[in-house]
């Protein structure tokens, strides 16, 4: 395991840390002088939500933040003051929301069964894609001049991001889960509740695939070249798909749902977790596991390291273990209160910012294992 020095908390852990924690204004504890300074005042007071935060992102200068919220709103917030700036109002929860390239359009999805485009200076609402269940994704294609959304009621729908005037609708037996389209946007992929990945031609809506588990699709993604396609279930499996006749190549078997099923970098191994406790390495072309180890509970979620030397996993007994995936040994260790929502490393992979169910953020030392930063939410952190 790479050894690192004792290092500060880096200023975007920080700045994330703070900037949400002041959104939704909870308790947090006193920060250490010597961690390393954000680029705003961290006693700036934000405003409130009126309901849980689901998200937030910053824009590319992080001079602003965008969060959305269960109380029907997103709302722009100025980094430097805590100024809200927009309140976009839904008609219910609103569940995702992301600026456009350029940060002059804001698109946002909601139970409300819309998608709609805000102007992101003034807040005026420009567009209204209409389904006719909660919307559960939408994005532009690459030059923005369209809009892919995808909804409960089974379609996956293509708008004129200019007009609003819907392009393209398929549909699947049950609520669309989630979709994307291919680099050159001729094909998109979608997954649903019906148990199916399915491949469809943009151009005329023909169905090209359909490949079927046998419960809820929960992820599906095309490898680097397309010529294959990996999904993860309720059923118990995470499967490779021909990506041109659907037929099924490999079935990786866990014992419940799986959480997490990704390729390494070339494409040659696969990492999954699951709800049996377990997280896995498989070999891409054989399905033989290279690499098994057990948790205390749930894994409910796994990444690599930048070089794939090792797993990253964290669990529902509030576990979070870096695993060694040559000698199999637990390296860095750390115990949330209670399960844990989520990890992820900073960008030289000297810290690690948890957070759990136990209302904490924390933020830790791989060389060290000792917690160098924990703020307390009021709510469980999901």
């Amino acid at each position: 395991m790479p050894v690192h020095q004792p290092t500060r908390v880096t200023r975007r852990f920080l700045v994330i840390v703070v900037l949400l924690l002041c959104v939704v204004r909870v308790p947090v504890q006193p920060i250490s002088a010597n961690f390393a300074q954000p680029k705003f005042d961290p006693s700036a007071q934000f405003g409130n939500h009126e309901g849980g935060v689901i998200g937030a992102q910053f824009n590319h200068d992080e001079s602003r933040l965008l969060s959305w919220s269960y109380d029907d709103t997103a709302r722009v917030w100025d980094t430097e003051n805590g100024d809200q700036l927009l309140i976009l109002q839904h008609k219910n929860n609103v569940t995702g929301a992301r600026w456009n390239t350029n940060e002059s359009q804001i698109l946002t999805r909601s139970d409300d069964t819309t998608a709609q485009v805000w102007d992101a200076a003034t807040g005026e609402k420009r567009l209204t894609l209409d389904h006719h269940a909660p919307v559960k994704g939408a994005t532009w294609n690459g030059d923005e001049s369209k809009i892919l959304s995808w909804a409960e009621d089974g379609t996956v729908q293509v708008w004129d991001a200019l007009t609003g005037e819907r392009l393209l609708e398929v549909r699947h037996d049950d609520g669309v889960v989630g979709a994307r389209w291919n680099a050159a946007e001729s094909k998109i992929l979608s997954w649903a509740e019906d148990g199916t990945v399915q491949v469809w031609d943009t151009s005329t809506g023909d169905m090209l695939v359909v490949a079927a588990h046998d419960s809820f699709v929960v992820e599906a993604a095309w490898n680097s070249d397309e010529t294959q396609i990996l999904s993860r279930s309720w059923d118990g499996t995470a499967r490779v798909w021909d990506a041109t006749t659907g037929a099924a190549r490999l079935t990786l078997t866990h014992q419940r749902d799986v959480n997490v099923a990704v390729w390494n970098g070339i494409e040659s191994k696969i990492l999954t977790c699951a709800s049996d406790a377990v997280v896995r390495v498989w070999d891409a072309k054989t399905g033989e596991a290279l690499f098994t180890k057990k948790h205390g509970g749930y894994v409910l979620g796994a990444s690599w390291n930048r070089r794939e030397t090792h797993v990253l996993a964290w669990s529902d007994d509030g576990a979070i273990i870096l695993w060694d995936t040559a000698t199999g040994e637990a390296g860095f260790t750390a115990q949330h209160g209670d399960w844990v929502s989520g990890a992820r490393w900073n960008a030289d992979e000297s810290q690690i910012l948890s957070w759990s169910g136990d209302l904490t953020v924390q933020v830790w030392d791989v060389a060290t294992g000792r917690s160098l930063l924990t703020m307390t939410h009021a709510e469980p952190i999901i």
